[in-house]
């Protein structure tokens, strides 16, 4: 058997990280944090932030099982938090503003992707002249 060098992925799995990122994003004054800089700032897409949300969640509960310790909310500056004051934390500080959206989308707009180029073979393709039509040949 042959190796790769990614094991095949669980999309159960995968889909179970995103939709915990989309919950704790409301929640985890840290993860809201990454969100906004994400969305707002950057003006990435919301499914390739909560991606990356995923990510540090599992990371996180790969470091919890390690050391055998529960994940608590912390606040920025390391003060441990409840639910109740992550939640409003998040929506005070970290609301991704309707203006600063349509700035994204002007700047994308304004910067379209590059046209994707043709390979060789299908130039190729183009410039070989075809054969002329014969009835009766296959």
């Amino acid at each position: 058997m042959q190796r790769t060098a990614h094991p095949p992925a669980d999309p159960g799995l995968g889909v179970a990280l995103f939709k915990a990122a989309d919950i704790a994003r409301h929640v985890d004054p840290a993860l809201s944090a990454r969100y906004h800089d994400r969305s707002a700032g950057k003006g990435t897409h919301s499914n390739s932030d909560l991606c990356t949300l995923g990510a540090v969640l599992i990371t996180r509960l790969a470091v919890c099982w390690r050391s055998d310790t529960f994940c608590e909310l912390r606040e920025n500056d390391a003060n441990e938090i409840t639910d109740a004051e992550g939640l409003q934390i998040c929506t005070s500080r970290y609301k991704v503003d309707k203006t600063a959206m349509v700035n994204v989308r002007a700047r994308r707009r304004a910067h379209p992707l590059k046209t994707p180029t043709t390979s060789w073979r299908e130039e190729e393709w183009r410039s070989a002249p075809s054969p002329p039509y014969e009835p009766g040949t296959p």
